[in-house]
C-alpha cells in the first residue's frame, strides 16, 4: 500500500515538473518575445509620434515659407513692369535716356526732355515731358516701341501740331515729310516707394 502512494506522488511530482518545464518554455518562447515586441512597439510608436510632431512643425513652417515664396515669385514676376531703382532721380534720368535713345533711333529731332516733379497721382510715378519733331511714320514707330517697352511706360497728354519751319527726312526713305511738332508726357513706375 505504501508503494502505490509513493508512485502516485512521484507521478504528481513528475507532472508538476513537466508543467513547470512547459510553462518555462512557454515563457521564454512566447511571453518574453511578445513582451519584448510590445516594448519595442511602444518605443517605435513613441518615436513615430515624436517624428509626426516634428513633421507637423516643419509642415507649418514650410507652409509659411511657401506662402512667402509665392508672394516673392508674384512680386518678381510683376517686377519686370517697374523700374528696379527706388530713387526718383535715378529713374527719371533712366527714363529720359530711354526716350532720347528711342527718339534718335526713329530719327526724330529732340527739342527737350524734362522731369515733371509735381502733379503725379501716384508717388511711385516718375514722369518726363517730351518735346520733339518727327514725321508721322517715325512717331507711330516710336509710340509702338514705348508701348511694348519693359518696364512699362505710359504715354499721356500727347499734343501734335504742324511744324512750319523745317521738313523732316525719314531715315527709312529719301522722301522728305513735313515734321510734326509733338509734345507728350511719359511715365514709368517704381516697384517700391520713392526715397530721395
Amino acid at each position: 500500500m505504501n508503494i502505490p502512494q509513493m508512485s502516485e506522488s512521484k507521478h504528481k511530482l513528475a507532472a508538476l515538473a513537466v508543467l513547470v518545464f512547459v510553462l518555462v518554455i512557454l515563457f521564454f518562447l512566447i511571453i518574453l518575445p511578445a513582451h519584448a515586441v510590445l516594448n519595442s512597439t511602444k518605443d517605435e510608436v513613441a518615436s513615430l509620434q515624436h517624428r509626426l510632431t516634428q513633421y507637423k512643425a516643419i509642415s507649418a513652417r514650410t507652409k509659411g515659407l511657401s506662402n512667402k515664396l509665392e508672394k516673392l515669385q508674384t512680386f518678381n514676376k510683376n517686377q519686370e513692369y517697374y523700374f528696379e531703382h527706388d530713387k526718383a532721380a535715378i529713374v527719371s534720368a533712366e527714363l529720359q535716356g530711354i526716350i532720347k535713345d528711342e527718339l534718335k533711333r526713329q530719327g526724330a529731332k529732340i527739342l527737350s526732355t524734362q522731369p515733371v516733379t509735381s502733379g503725379n497721382q501716384d508717388e511711385r510715378q516718375i514722369k518726363v515731358t517730351v518735346h520733339c519733331r518727327a514725321d508721322l511714320s517715325s512717331l507711330r514707330n516710336f509710340l509702338y516701341e514705348l508701348e511694348i517697352h519693359l518696364p512699362v511706360l505710359v504715354i499721356d497728354k500727347i499734343h501734335i501740331g504742324k511744324g512750319y519751319r523745317t521738313t523732316f527726312r525719314n531715315q527709312s526713305s529719301n522722301v522728305s515729310n513735313e515734321a510734326l511738332d509733338i509734345r507728350f508726357d511719359v511715365s514709368g513706375f517704381l516697384a517700391k516707394e520713392v526715397t530721395n
